[in-house]
């Protein structure tokens, strides 16, 4: 999808981009389309690791689902501290 999109753009690019045109919309066809094919992925990561979680904390394995949820989230928390702190 990514290349479709990227395509269509170096088409619509090289017809001087125009405004009201079939490739226009082709080009915003495919841009929207890997859009949503991204925010479909990230959800369905989402997802998945909702689910992983929530196992791990079901079947009382309180040792991975610290594992797991630390990998997945403090590296993002303990950037934002350390910048906030930083600028202080």
């Amino acid at each position: 999808m990514k290349q479709a999109s990227v395509e269509a753009y170096k088409l619509w690019k090289q017809c001087d981009k125009p405004k009201d045109d079939l490739i226009n919309k082709l080009k915003l066809e495919a841009k929207y389309k890997y859009k949503i094919a991204l925010q479909q992925a990230m959800h369905n990561e989402g997802m998945e690791l909702d689910d992983e979680l929530s196992n791990l904390y079901l079947h009382k394995d309180v040792n991975k689902f610290w594992q797991r949820w630390s990998a997945k989230f403090w590296q993002r928390w303990s950037a934002k501290f350390i910048s906030k702190t930083m600028k202080m």
